[in-house]
């Protein structure tokens, strides 16, 4: 899947600076920022920018992140005292959405301020919700035909305008409303003897000019199903 990367106009959100940053030689203005994007945007960048207050250079000795779809760069290692330098944290969105919070870990061979933690508060549009979030048979199971609904809140700019999944371990069918606001699945395997999963991809489109991005919906096989996996009760007759 190609995501087109596009640079965030995003509103910085009030009361995003966070709590004061832990003692030590390196200051940052911020350790905390938060971002409300826009719908076509795919990606938000947020600058940290810190300075050695101390007596002795400070070298960063490495970052990570906790999320794979967050990079973090930094332009050199080594500050001398009274020297400034930033790191750049960048989120790429993929088909993630609502409340994000990833974290950036800063590792420096400062005694005082061996790590630094830097927070970006990222709120996605909606996006659709989905009943159960994960359609599970247990191994073993009839192959049976089961519901997924797919429902895009009110409050999203979001609108699905088709449904498919190219896996041919499950059937699917798909009756998008005409509003797109809401899709119907019916999923069934085609076998039960071994776990296997598959996934559905959800086209949406919104705005004008009009963009687009695809979320998933998620069925499985599985030899144990999570109990907070509850199925949705059948119709009654």
């Amino acid at each position: 899947m190609q995501w087109l990367v596009l640079i965030c106009a995003a509103c910085r959100l009030p009361g995003a600076d966070g709590p004061p940053p832990a003692p030590g030689p390196l200051v940052f203005a911020q350790t905390s920022q938060a971002f409300r994007p826009r719908f076509a945007d795919a990606q938000v960048e947020a600058v940290y920018a810190f300075t050695n207050t101390g007596a002795a250079p400070v070298t960063i000795l490495g970052t990570s992140t906790s999320c794979g779809c967050t990079t973090a760069a930094l332009s050199k290692a080594v500050f001398q005292p009274g020297e400034s330098g930033q790191i750049t944290a960048t989120f790429v969105f993929g088909d993630r959405y609502g409340p994000q919070r990833k974290v950036v870990h800063v590792a420096t061979d400062a005694p005082d301020q061996r790590k630094v933690d830097l927070t970006l508060l990222v709120e996605l549009p909606s996006g659709p919700l989905l009943d159960p979030p994960i359609r599970y048979w247990k191994v073993g199971e009839a192959l049976t035909a089961k519901p997924v609904t797919v429902t895009v809140p009110a409050d999203s700019p979001y609108r699905i305008v088709a449904a498919s999944t190219h896996s041919r371990l499950f059937t699917m069918t798909a009756t998008v409303s005409a509003d797109g606001r809401r899709v119907d699945l019916m999923i069934t395997p085609t076998q039960s003897a071994r776990a296997v999963g598959m996934s559905v991809d959800l086209q949406a489109v919104s705005g004008e000019p009009v963009t687009s991005r695809t979320f998933q919906a998620y069925a499985c096989v599985a030899a144990d199903i999570p109990a907070s996996a509850s199925p949705m009760p059948e119709p009654t007759p």
